[in-house]
């Protein structure tokens, strides 16, 4: 039998002090739709380590840097 984990979340209780972001941020248009496909890095196998957020990371920092050195 496989063992069920979990990152341990617990969400806060709801506090009336909280501010809607829709109060803060102004109202902007975006694109339905933006393809990254040529920006991305090779796709990797993270195996049994569990290291999506890393590799996430690892590719947000990485669209720049491809940027600068291949353009």
């Amino acid at each position: 039998m496989s063992e069920i984990k979990g990152l341990g979340f617990i969400p806060s209780p709801e506090d009336r002090r909280d501010i809607l972001m829709s109060t803060i941020l102004p109202v902007f248009s975006a694109p339905r739709k933006v393809d990254y496909t040529e920006q991305m890095t090779a796709v990797r196998d993270q195996g049994e380590e569990g290291t999506c957020v890393g590799f996430a990371c690892s590719w947000i920092k990485g669209v720049p840097r491809k940027k600068r050195t291949h353009n």
